[in-house]
């Protein structure tokens, strides 16, 4: 993965070398589905920080695991969405991450929107970025990477500059990143 920016020429710079990262651990998928263990192709906004920290001084909006859901039942109104369990009154879902259970992985984090404005049942939730187990375990469907680096990632993001993931094959990438 290399985080880029925009600069002043309106050209694509590295904001540092490439570094590893694992995803789904049954690849990547054009056409996602719940469960399907694979990470989404496209390009996606990067929507809010989360970690176990209580209040890192970090620019984008940022969500504390304690008591923290990742809600991936897709029969709920709260389908792809975090939420924090005390707060919620009406719990319909079946189905959900404790993030405070992940806390290694889930130690820094950032939502992916994949499946966010208006989340289509069953097409996959709670996309994120995040820590990894190891270099050699996949994902449920996230991307991850060591623990530095996404610390690292998550003090850098700037919701001013409107970040998103790009996440495709090589040769797909390479087209998407001419826009």
């Amino acid at each position: 993965m290399t985080p880029y920016l925009l600069d002043s020429q309106g050209e694509w710079q590295a904001a540092w070398p490439p570094f590893s990262v694992v995803v789904g651990k049954n690849g990547r998928a054009c056409i996602k589905r719940e469960g399907d263990g694979c990470s989404p192709v496209g390009c996606f906004p990067l929507v809010q920080a989360f970690g176990k920290e209580k209040a890192p001084a970090i620019r984008m909006p940022y969500l504390h695991i304690e008591d923290l859901e990742g809600v991936d039942d897709p029969d709920s109104r709260y389908y792809n969405r975090l939420v924090h369990r005390a707060k919620v009154s009406d719990r319909d879902w079946e189905s959900s991450e404790r993030m405070e259970n992940f806390e290694v992985e889930y130690a820094w984090g950032v939502v992916v929107g994949y499946n966010w404005e208006i989340p289509k049942p069953d097409a996959g939730s709670c996309i994120f970025l995040h820590v990894w187990k190891s270099s050699h375990v996949g994902t449920a469907g996230c991307t991850a990477m060591e623990p530095e680096m996404m610390r690292k990632l998550a003090f850098w993001l700037d919701p001013a500059c409107h970040p998103h993931l790009l996440q495709a094959p090589k040769d797909i990438y390479e087209e998407m990143r001419q826009f």
